[in-house]
């Protein structure tokens, strides 16, 4: 699967920790560790990872939708 922008927001700046980890994540499904880190608020908590047209969310702001569907 190639992607053109990868794009991974969280509530906080990440560790380099986190940085390392996730690049390594994004390395593993999408044959690259390059991302744009960006910060935001709505989230919540946790972090989501845009890529193109695809959506992880691990976000809290994510889980809570889900219970709302339920």
């Amino acid at each position: 699967m190639s992607v053109h922008t990868i794009v991974v927001e969280s509530v906080i700046p990440l560790s380099a920790e986190q940085k390392k980890d996730i690049a390594a994540l994004l390395k593993k499904k999408f044959g690259t560790e390059k991302f744009v880190e960006r910060i935001n608020p709505d989230i919540l908590g946790g972090v989501r990872i845009l890529a193109d047209s695809t959506q992880y969310d691990a976000s809290l702001a994510g889980k809570l939708q889900q219970l709302r569907n339920l």
